[in-house]
């Protein structure tokens, strides 16, 4: 969970002094949930290939998931974890290891949307030979 606090707080930090931005919780809260999802469900389309590959992925097992996701995320950040709790802890990290966190955040976020794109990819190409999906 950790990572998703310092993601939640970068990309909140982004939102508030860089673009100015009024409303940065509901933002980040969404891209938080998007990286989140982005994960599950690059999991479970793995597991789908490997395991099951005629099983049915229903559209609405995504739709609640994400609804779920973002009701979870918004009491998390807004109630126990919010932005001012999170800057205490990482407001006086060395600029190095600021540096590298981001780094690590930036990579993470391209990481995950490069492997679920990846997986639609191989998905798009077993149906292609036979195997079906229906997503």
């Amino acid at each position: 969970m950790e990572l998703f606090d310092y993601c939640y707080y970068r990309i909140y930090a982004f939102y508030k002094y860089s673009t100015k931005e009024r409303t940065p919780d509901i933002l980040t809260n969404c891209a938080i949930t998007l990286l989140q999802m982005l994960n599950f469900s690059s999991l479970v389309f793995f597991l789908a290939i490997i395991l099951v590959p005629d099983y049915p992925i229903k559209n609405w097992y995504g739709v609640v998931l994400t609804l779920c996701l973002l009701v979870i995320n918004h009491y998390r950040y807004k109630n126990n974890h919010s932005f001012y709790f999170l800057e205490k802890k990482w407001k006086h990290e060395p600029r190095k290891k600021e540096i590298q966190n981001v780094f690590f955040v930036m990579a993470y976020i391209i990481s995950s949307v490069a492997v679920f794109l990846s997986i639609l990819i191989n998905l798009d190409t077993l149906e292609y030979y036979g195997y079906y999906f229906r997503l």
